[in-house]
Order: C-alpha cells, then sequence, then structure tokens
C-alpha cells in the first residue's frame, strides 16, 4: 500500500495550531470509539503473541508483539482519560508499532513553518499565491492544493492554509499524505 491524500477543514482560528486541535477533537468524536477499539486491538495482540508462539518466532517479531499487548492491557485495565487529545495520544501509540500511523488529520502532531513527519507546514502566504493564484483561497481552491504540490510532499507530511469565504477567514485547510 502507497501513502494516500487526505484532506480536512479546521474551524476558523487565529492561530492554526488551536484549529488543528479543533478539528481533531471534532473528528476522533466523530470516527473513533476508542473503548471498542482498543477492544478489537487486545484481541488482535493476544491473537499475534499466541499464533507467533505456537509457530515460531522466525522473524524476530514475538517481542513486539508482547510490547504491543503488554501496551494495550495496561490501557484496558485503567479508565481513559477524559481529555480528547490524551484519547488521541492512545489511538496514536495503538497505531505506532505498525510504522503507518492512523491515516488522517490525527497523525498530524503539530503545525510549524518548517515541513516534517507528521506535522502541517503552515504555507506563506508568498507560497499559496504562487501555487493556487490568490492570497485568499476558497475551500474550492484549497481542494485543489494537494494535487499542484504532490510531489514536494513526502510520506507523512501535510501543509495548512488559511481558506475564505469572501474577505472572511472560514478555517484552515490541512491536506496531506499518510506514511503508508
Amino acid at each position: 500500500m502507497g501513502a494516500m491524500p487526505w484532506h480536512e477543514l479546521g474551524p476558523p482560528n487565529a492561530n492554526p495550531a488551536e484549529s488543528l486541535r479543533e478539528l481533531q477533537a471534532s473528528y476522533f468524536a466523530k470516527n473513533y470509539n476508542l473503548t471498542r477499539l482498543i477492544d478489537e486491538h487486545l484481541k488482535s495482540a493476544r491473537e499475534a503473541v499466541r499464533l507467533t508462539e505456537e509457530e515460531g518466532d522466525e522473524y524476530g517479531i514475538l517481542d513486539v508483539y508482547k510490547a504491543d499487548l503488554e501496551y494495550l492491557e495496561g490501557i484496558a485495565a485503567s479508565p481513559l482519560p477524559d481529555d480528547v487529545h490524551q484519547q488521541i495520544a492512545i489511538l496514536r501509540k495503538i497505531w505506532e508499532s505498525g510504522a503507518q500511523g492512523i491515516g488522517n488529520v490525527l497523525d498530524v502532531e503539530n503545525v510549524t513553518d518548517d515541513a516534517g513527519i507528521h506535522i502541517a507546514r503552515r504555507m506563506p502566504e508568498e507560497e499559496v499565491v504562487e501555487i493556487l493564484g490568490t492570497s485568499k483561497p476558497t475551500q474550492s481552491d484549497a481542494a485543489k492544493l494537494l494535487g499542484l504540490i504532490a510531489d514536494e510532499l513526502g510520506r507523512g507530511e501535510s501543509v495548512c492554509i488559511p481558506v475564505y469565504e469572501g474577505d472572511r477567514q472560514c478555517g484552515w485547510w490541512f491536506a496531506g499524505y499518510t506514511v503508508d
């Protein structure tokens, strides 16, 4: 499987990192049941350990499976935190051992001026104008962004730009690629 594109519109906020946090909280609430997900991964981890012990550890992965199982058992045995961002951190940790990430905006850990894995790079206005031809892109303009900069983004990288309705900023457009 290769890197897949994703994009989401965050709410209006002067600070794109705060918009990202609000977007992630909303996205997580709409798309994830952490308790169920933990149970599913716990069953899978137990089965992976059982099968590897039964069939032999030809590839030396039993310790990884055991570490995943230990983490999941610890999470399952404790109450989940009330804070949604702590819950998202748990979700990231669950997907971490597969080295593939979650595969959406929840992988993004911060917004900065520099590119990086799991970082949304805030594109400078000059770059937005150069690529999209406007300093106040609409959602429709922003939807074209990823296709225009696809060759510049690596796996797990993303960007963000402000989007507008007329002269009023209506949110932040986050777009990027999954790790795998």
